[in-house]
């Protein structure tokens, strides 16, 4: 497990690609290039973080609001199960947001939603409840 070896990611304020300037416009076309934007933060992030790649996956899902007015919510799917992982979580989530920030840094990400779903063969070694104490 690469990414729970403490080795310095890359310098976080260097992205791997020229920032994008994207700006809100509601067309299909431009919703497009904002999930493929966030997918590919995600697995920048991965990267950076020695997190494998098949281990999460995201969903975006554009949520209208009112005439002109929309919200993301991105979901991240966990398919393999790492407890590892897990714990860092919000860790994760948090480095999404800034490397987010970095490729397109004219849009506020921060209220953007964030979700966390579970594939059902993830690998959960916990499938049910316990009894209650």
């Amino acid at each position: 497990m690469n990414f729970l070896k403490r080795r310095r990611p890359k310098d976080p304020r260097t992205p791997s690609a020229a920032p994008l300037s994207i700006t809100p416009s509601g067309t299909p076309q431009h919703s497009d290039v904002r999930r493929e934007l966030i997918r590919v933060v995600l697995k920048d992030t991965l990267r950076l973080h020695g997190i494998p790649f098949g281990w999460l996956a995201c969903e975006v899902i554009i949520i209208a609001r009112s005439p002109g007015q929309e919200q993301l919510h991105i979901q991240l799917v966990l398919i393999r199960w790492n407890e590892q992982l897990l714990r860092y979580a919000a860790a994760l989530q948090q480095q999404l947001l800034l490397g987010l920030n970095r490729f397109d840094p004219s849009v506020d990400h921060s209220k953007y939603i964030f979700s966390w779903r579970f594939a059902p063969d993830c690998g959960c070694p916990f499938p049910l409840m316990p009894d209650p104490a």
